[in-house]
């Protein structure tokens, strides 16, 4: 069955982003299929766009609307009657990342429109204090912020969102999964993340190297990586710090990285960025171990990488990370020194870089994850025509 669908995201291309990797390759990915795909999603500030346009296959429409702070801003009104003319005119709505706008104030129509809705979660504010880490200032007042915005919206809401057709979410263990379902939202979906498919081809050789990948940023810690890196004392191992730009962050690593080289003696360490995207590709691919020291994820796709191109991997431990396989969980820096040493000794590392790579393979091609949504999706459209008889 061909679908129409509309796909509502608060992030789409030209942006650069994890939701909008993964939202562009469903909604090209449901293109490419033959189905009829419209993006809605929000203005850029930083760059000139227009009100519609096609790419890859889908057409994009944007609606003036932001989040900031965990506030929505914009014309909500005039944004359900958007999507009560679209319901009129596809099978099914999928809206994309409750708190925030496209989501939120899509939430009460569910049950009232002519179409299936789908929502596709990519995680929630963790109201749990047990698994905080980010204890800046800004970190400690966000999470406060957040524990006190997010958990009266979701009781003034689960009835509706009880009516989706379908909620899916990124993992089985996801904190958003057990919070859906504690509140009765049954019979969620799962779809990982996804990754492409350059990673998984056997084209570069491996060398004795870690990486990690991200925005150069305090949340995604690189500094934590750099620390550990020299305290391991691998000499035989380079480390590849890649980011998107050389900003205020990438000076201050640079600035450590002299004064670690002060005590522990030089390294062969690399400070990259802004490199082209099939440089990192490649240089992913040629690591033995990829490393992850972010303060807060979700389901990170810069790991699934990692894993894809068959690297043993050591993360901090955050979203679903202590449930895949093919590496250690560490968060300080002595600990993650210790974990880099578990996963790079002769007698660990093939078979972590194997169980890495099998789960990759299986459960991460973007083929495989667009397939599954297609079917939640037909699934989603058939349970509101039942609904409705």
């Amino acid at each position: 069955m061909k679908m129409k669908i509309l796909i509502s995201a608060f992030t789409y291309w030209p942006a650069v982003d994890g939701v909008q990797n993964v939202t562009q390759y469903q909604a090209e990915g449901l293109a490419a299929r033959g189905h009829d795909v419209t993006v809605l999603t929000g203005f850029l500030p930083d760059k000139d766009v227009p009100e519609e346009e096609n790419h890859n296959g889908v057409h994009i429409r944007r609606f003036r609307a932001d989040t900031d702070n965990m506030l929505h801003h914009g014309d909500k009104a005039a944004y359900q009657r958007l999507l009560a003319e679209y319901a009129a005119k596809v099978d099914v709505i999928m809206t994309v990342c409750p708190e925030s706008w496209c989501t939120d104030w899509a939430i009460p129509l569910a049950g009232q429109l002519d179409c299936a809705m789908v929502m596709m979660t990519h995680g929630i504010h963790d109201f749990r204090w047990s698994t905080f880490k980010d204890k800046s200032a800004y970190g400690l007042a966000r999470k406060v912020w957040g524990d006190l915005r997010w958990p009266p919206f979701f009781a003034r809401n689960w009835g509706h969102i009880r009516r989706y057709d379908a909620v899916i979410q990124l993992h089985e263990k996801d904190f958003a999964a057990q919070y859906f379902e504690r509140h009765g939202v049954k019979d969620q979906k799962v779809l990982y993340n996804a990754v492409d498919d350059a990673f998984f081809a056997d084209d570069v050789k491996k060398e004795k190297q870690i990486i990690n990948v991200g925005t150069y940023c305090k949340r995604k810690d690189q500094m934590k990586a750099l620390e550990a890196f020299y305290a391991a004392q691998l000499p035989e191992y380079r480390l590849v710090l890649i980011g998107s730009a050389a900003n205020d962050y990438y000076k201050i690593l640079k600035k450590r990285k002299a004064e670690l080289e002060q005590t522990y003696g030089q390294r062969d360490v690399e400070i990259l960025a802004a490199i082209p995207r099939e440089e990192t590709i490649r240089l992913v691919k040629q690591s033995q171990v990829y490393l992850l020291t972010s303060i807060s994820e979700m389901f990170p796709v810069s790991l699934i990488e990692g894993m894809a191109a068959g690297c043993s991997w050591v993360s901090t431990d955050v979203g679903i990370d202590r449930y895949l396989p093919g590496g250690k969980i560490a968060d300080t820096p002595q600990e993650i020194a210790a974990a880099l040493r578990y996963v790079t000794a002769e007698e660990n590392y093939a078979g972590l870089a194997m169980a890495s790579r099998d789960f990759a393979k299986e459960n991460c091609s973007k083929q495989t994850q667009v397939d599954k949504l297609e079917n939640i999706l037909a699934e989603a459209v058939e349970h509101h025509k039942r609904g409705k008889a």
